[in-house]
């Protein structure tokens, strides 16, 4: 298993495929287009060449976002992924504090036997 990065409380852009030919033209201050999404307040995890989003709701914590990833860059503080399907998510840190949500103490990396 290859922990990438797990960041919480996050906030992330996602882009449709057609947006840049280049993940590094995207920033978190690039204007969204109108297929565009921004979300806050959610868990980001990306593991083993894919990514998982989980976000609060009164039920539980619900898994938003699940894919296959075929490029992820770091840069600063900044994550940079391109799904398999062509998608773009750009996330960083949230400023909020996400006080309160049970995505904390989320387990995403299912049974981990330790020894």
């Amino acid at each position: 298993m290859k922990l990438q990065a797990d960041v919480f409380p996050a906030e992330a852009l996602f882009f449709p495929p057609d947006t840049a030919s280049d993940i590094d033209a995207l920033t978190m201050q690039t204007p969204l287009p109108a297929a565009g999404k921004r979300l806050g307040r959610i868990r980001i995890v990306v593991i083993n060449d894919g990514i998982l989003i989980g976000q609060d709701s009164p039920t539980g914590i619900v898994v938003i976002f699940k894919e296959a990833i075929v490029q992820y860059k770091k840069e600063n503080r900044v994550h940079k992924a391109q799904t398999a399907s062509g998608k773009f998510v750009i996330f960083s840190k949230d400023t909020n504090c996400g006080c309160g949500s049970r995505l904390k103490s989320w387990n995403p990396y299912g049974k981990i036997l330790y020894s």
